[in-house]
C-alpha cells in the first residue's frame, strides 16, 4: 500500500509546485543604495565625489523610487549653489555623480521625482526646530532647482504639470509658514514660478 501511495505523492507535490507562482522564490532583493558614513571627512574634492558614486553593480538593480531619492539628497548637490548661474552649477553637480545619468533612462522617474518633493514639503512642514530647518532648506533648494532644470522634461512640458504646479503653492506657502531664510531659497522659489508660467 504505501509503495502505491509514493507515485501519488510525488505527482501531487510536483503538481503543487507548477501551480506556485513563477520565481517567487528566486526574486532577488532589490538593493537600497544609502550614501556612505564618513565622506564629510575625505579631505579631498575629488576624492569626496568618487566615495560617493553608486557602485555600478548596484546602479542598474536600484528601484526608480530609491534612484529618485539618491538624486534628490544627493550630499553634494547643494554645490550648485557655489555659481553666479545655478543651472551652471547645477550641470557641474549632474556630471559629477553617475545617478542622474540612469535616473534619466527611468520611466516615470520625473513623477518619483515629483513623489519625493512632496513628502520633503510635508515633512519640513511639521519641523519646529530652526537649525534644521535652515540646514533642511539648503537641500530643499537644491531639490526644486533640479526640478526646474530641464533635465527630466523640458521647460513646456514642466508647464503642462499639475502637480508640480499644486507643489509650487505648497512650496510657497511652507516659506511664508516656516523661515526657511536665505537668497538662494528664494531665488529658487522665484525661478519655479517663472518656469512655470505663474508670474
Amino acid at each position: 500500500m504505501k509503495t502505491k501511495l509514493l507515485p501519488i505523492i510525488f505527482v501531487f507535490i510536483t503538481l503543487l509546485s507548477a501551480c506556485s507562482e513563477p520565481g517567487e522564490d528566486v526574486i532577488p532583493e532589490t538593493p537600497k543604495f544609502t550614501f556612505p558614513d564618513g565622506w564629510q571627512s575625505i579631505p579631498n574634492h575629488e576624492e569626496k565625489i568618487a566615495a560617493l558614486q553608486i557602485p555600478e553593480n548596484i546602479l542598474q538593480k536600484l528601484s526608480t523610487d530609491n534612484l529618485a531619492e539618491a538624486c534628490m539628497t544627493y550630499p553634494l548637490g547643494p554645490e550648485c549653489f557655489f555659481f553666479n548661474d545655478y543651472q551652471f552649477g547645477l550641470a557641474r553637480v549632474i556630471d559629477n555623480f553617475n545617478g542622474f545619468a540612469e535616473l534619466k533612462k527611468r520611466v516615470g522617474a520625473f513623477e518619483k521625482i515629483l513623489d519625493y518633493y512632496e513628502k520633503e514639503l510635508d515633512s519640513m512642514e511639521k519641523l519646529t526646530d530652526s537649525k534644521e530647518l535652515s540646514s533642511r532648506s539648503f537641500q530643499l533648494s537644491y531639490d526644486e532647482q533640479f526640478i526646474i532644470s530641464g533635465y527630466l522634461l523640458s521647460v513646456d512640458q514642466l508647464k503642462d504639470s499639475k502637480k508640480l504646479i499644486s507643489l509650487y503653492y505648497k512650496a510657497r506657502k511652507l516659506r511664508e509658514n516656516k523661515d526657511l531664510g536665505g537668497q538662494a531659497s528664494i531665488n529658487t522659489l522665484n525661478a519655479m514660478k517663472k518656469v512655470l508660467g505663474l508670474e
